[in-house]
């Protein structure tokens, strides 16, 4: 398996990009791309939950984190990236762990 490990600095910006062109048999313009951040994959609320956008340029699914977004608590969580059709999750494209890191400032 991949290491698809993500570390931020707790309060910086970051975007996140995520590869999708091993999944070419999808029709992605009926497909929303969500990431979605947890403690623990069985928390019913997540810490983190966004909306991407596709750049089919360079077969890309995009997350921009604000300050707000990485104002989360210093420590490991786990997240995955999904394409959903908005009846089912139609492919999980990724699943890992997601920390943040405590700031100097």
């Amino acid at each position: 398996m991949a290491d698809n490990k993500l570390v931020l600095y707790q309060y910086d910006t970051k975007t996140i990009g995520c590869n999708i062109s091993n999944f070419s048999n999808i029709d992605l313009s009926t497909t929303t791309p969500y990431l979605t951040v947890k403690k623990k994959a069985s928390d019913v609320v997540p810490v983190l939950s966004k909306i991407g956008t596709y750049d089919a340029s360079i077969t890309t699914v995009i997350f921009p984190l604000s300050k707000i977004d990485t104002s989360i608590a210093p420590g490991d969580y786990i997240y995955d990236i999904v394409l959903d059709d908005s009846i089912n999750i139609y492919v999980t494209i990724t699943k890992d762990t997601f920390t943040i890191l405590d700031g100097v400032r």
